[in-house]
């Protein structure tokens, strides 16, 4: 007796056992697979060249806003000027009185503002700059969510091929038998009709759908700039695929 309790106990344990090893390392896939979708993302956030404009030029205003308050660099200048001289005291009256010109001119020049427009200055680029960098994030958030709804149309679209294209096989099937029973005067005419029918209206949604996924086709490589965009459109696709919770029709 002791040692089928014995014996229990220690299935059991075995049991207990196995099922938290099971679950941690099912938590642990969910974990990598999370984090490597979010890695993805912000690969595709760091490489596009929409939101990298977007963002360099906030960074550009901010560092100019860090001087924005110190006076301007002096100006050093040389210039050529024309001042009058005679050379010679008698003078032939028959020539007209222009004395040759000549002169050299050194310059250094220094703008002072008035008081407080370099800290308006200042306050506007920065100001300016939170304005960018508040933009660029509203880019980001858009930029987000437009992906994501082009890979669920597309997914949603791709299945609903899927299952258009197998409606149209059990319709061309089913328009055949209608066409047998017909020809062999067990039936009328018209549920061969209607099959027809059906299996054009099929056929011109098919048109419609495959046009829209090619559309979409198209606006997916706006963002797939890489191979890592492309692999985590294919897992999101996947994911979608294998779940039970989500219908797109």
């Amino acid at each position: 007796m002791f040692l089928e309790k014995q014996c229990f106990s220690n299935q059991l344990y075995k049991s207990i056992l196995i099922i938290i090893i099971f679950f941690f390392t099912q938590s642990v896939i969910a974990i990598e697979k999370s984090e490597s979708m979010e890695s993805k993302i912000q690969i595709l956030l760091g490489s596009h060249p929409e939101l990298l404009v977007k963002y360099l030029e906030s960074r550009e205003k901010h560092h100019r806003s860090e001087h924005a308050d110190v006076y301007p660099d002096p100006k050093f200048g040389f210039a050529y000027r024309s001042y009058p001289y005679r050379g010679d005291v008698t003078r032939d009256r028959s020539r007209p009185d222009t004395p040759g010109m000549t002169g050299n001119e050194y310059s250094i020049a220094q703008e002072i503002p008035f008081p407080g427009k370099l800290n308006l200055e200042k306050q506007i680029v920065q100001k300016d700059s939170e304005l960018d960098r508040l933009n660029a994030e509203w880019i980001k958030n858009q930029f987000i969510r437009n992906y994501f709804e082009t890979i669920l149309i597309k997914t949603a679209l791709t299945r609903e091929i899927r299952d258009l294209e197998s409606l149209e096989k059990s319709i061309v099937t089913g328009s055949h038998l209608e066409s047998s029973q017909y020809s062999a005067g067990k039936s009328n005419i018209t549920g061969t009709l209607r099959a027809i029918n059906l299996k054009e209206k099929i056929k011109d949604r098919l048109v419609v759908r495959n046009t829209q996924l090619s559309e979409l086709h198209a606006k997916t490589s706006y963002f797939s700039l890489d191979n890592s965009s492309f692999c985590m459109e294919r897992h999101i696709g996947n994911t979608l695929d294998h779940s039970h919770g989500l219908h797109f029709y």
